[in-house]
């Protein structure tokens, strides 16, 4: 097994028992809204370990950027609370994330 097989493995396991969660947001005023992102994140005690800008797609708003977030938590209500805040930050909006079943 090389590296990237294990991380994606622990990664399976994490999600698989409630302590990490992957979500897709739409963030405005690329890159300097990513200052709320990740202090939101921060200020609710989770781990923000994955981000990626991802590719631009016809239903994306054209003023805002498709971000891909990994976060790590304590468990599915501290990552489910940290998902809300996003969704309540100015300029950021949760389109889809692991936790929705």
């Amino acid at each position: 097994m090389n590296l990237a097989e294990h991380a994606e493995l622990t990664r399976t396991g994490r999600m698989e028992l409630g302590r990490y969660a992957e979500a897709n947001l739409s963030v405005a005023d690329w890159p300097s809204g990513l200052e709320a992102l990740t202090d939101t994140v921060d200020n609710h005690g989770a781990e923000l370990e994955e981000l990626e800008r991802t590719r631009r797609t016809n239903a994306d708003e054209p003023n805002r950027t498709p971000v891909k977030i990994g976060v790590a938590g304590s468990g599915p209500e501290q990552l489910s609370s940290v998902l809300v805040a996003l969704d309540h930050r100015n300029g950021i909006a949760v389109v889809s994330d692991s936790l929705d079943g």
